[in-house]
């Protein structure tokens, strides 16, 4: 196929009675390769890189004869996604962006995950960006998870829409998710007079 090598992935070749005798680390750019090897029974073996997970085993028995070549291919797949959306002025209230309602420049948007580990130890996972001026929005190689999309700083008399729940996954790696903010609030100021 026409899926290139990844980088960063450990590959441990061991003898038949688990006695490792080479480690290297896998390239963008070439196949990783364990020369001149006697012939015999080797288990290889990857250890993935941080953020990707295996489409394939990650450990191989293999023979080797005198004079051959052996190739094992392991397959990973990346464990992170995208979430990108439009913050606009939903002047009708219908969530939808319809033609004529306005986007949102500037605004600080957040993408957050506490999952029930991460509560316990009160640690959480955050990305923010800031809105272009169409008031689009991307974050980019985000984990694998159930996430909440928050608008935490918006323009001067707008309210923040509420928070939306987003899920990232291998089978969505590709969220969306437009925010709806209710239109600017017209202030009316009265002065009183007293006589």
């Amino acid at each position: 196929g026409d899926e290139g090598l990844i980088a960063g992935a450990l590959v441990r070749l061991y003898t038949a009675d688990g006695t490792q005798i080479g480690e290297s680390r896998t390239s963008a750019v070439a196949p990783t390769c364990f020369p001149e090897q006697q012939a015999g029974a080797y288990v290889l073996e990857e250890q993935n890189r941080p953020g990707y997970s295996s489409t394939t085993p990650d450990q191989w028995g293999l023979y080797l004869s005198a004079g051959a070549e052996v190739t094992i291919a392991f397959g990973d797949v990346a464990d992170y996604g995208t979430v990108s959306g439009v913050l606009f002025e939903d002047a009708d209230g219908d969530g939808v962006i319809d033609p004529g309602e306005r986007r949102i420049p500037g605004a600080r948007v957040a993408l957050e995950s506490a999952s029930a580990a991460r509560r316990a130890r009160r640690a959480q996972t955050r990305y923010e960006t800031t809105t272009d001026d169409q008031g689009r929005f991307t974050f980019t190689q985000v984990a694998f998870g159930a996430y909440t999309l928050r608008t935490i700083q918006v323009p001067a008399g707008y309210l923040p829409p509420p928070p939306t729940p987003i899920t990232v996954s291998r089978r969505q790696p590709e969220a969306s998710a437009d925010l709806p903010a209710p239109p600017p609030r017209l202030r009316m100021y009265v002065a009183m007079v007293l006589r």
